[in-house]
């Protein structure tokens, strides 16, 4: 679940914004201070944008110990900071919207990158990466994550099968 609402505390997440912007909700100057936010703190390193940024550590208010169960929501995981190539898309898509259309393809490439890492075969579209590694984690062949992907490539006007 990526957070699109946050939590009381926090408020919209900084990927929720970007979700936001792609579907024209946020004011564009309002979603340029998001990306600069986003860009400036790191949020789409290693791989691309991370899901909930920063994520939540132990100690946090809004750390639950049940994030611990089946190691899915630790700090860099799943739904807390893990990077999803479905987010990814979404992200590639944000930037282009603001019309840094270069920059857009810059991390189109990056997203094919992740996209391409599996954990047995080439071009896998992992469920998540982790959020420090960008290691592939999760499922295989994910068509959400797979569709992001194709729709990024199609609102850039790029072939998917020209990346390599």
């Amino acid at each position: 679940m990526v957070s699109v609402t946050g939590s009381r505390d926090r408020g919209p997440s900084p990927s929720a914004k970007c979700v936001l912007n792609g579907v024209g909700v946020l004011h564009k100057e309002r979603a340029l201070m998001t990306f600069r936010f986003l860009w400036g703190v790191g949020a789409n390193e290693p791989g691309l944008v991370k899901n909930l940024y920063p994520p939540v550590q132990a100690g946090d208010p809004e750390w639950r110990s049940y994030y611990t169960v089946n190691l899915l929501n630790l700090p860099n995981h799943y739904h807390n900071g893990g990077i999803w190539p479905f987010v990814g898309g979404m992200w590639v898509r944000y930037i282009y919207k603001l019309g840094m259309k270069g920059l857009a393809r810059r991390e189109l490439l990056r997203l094919a990158e992740l996209c391409s890492r599996g954990v047995s075969h080439k071009w896998e579209f992992n469920e998540w990466h982790h959020g420090q590694t960008a290691r592939p984690m999760g499922k295989a062949f994910q068509a959400w994550s797979a569709a992001s992907f194709i729709r990024a490539c199609h609102d850039l006007h790029v072939d998917p099968a020209s990346i390599s």
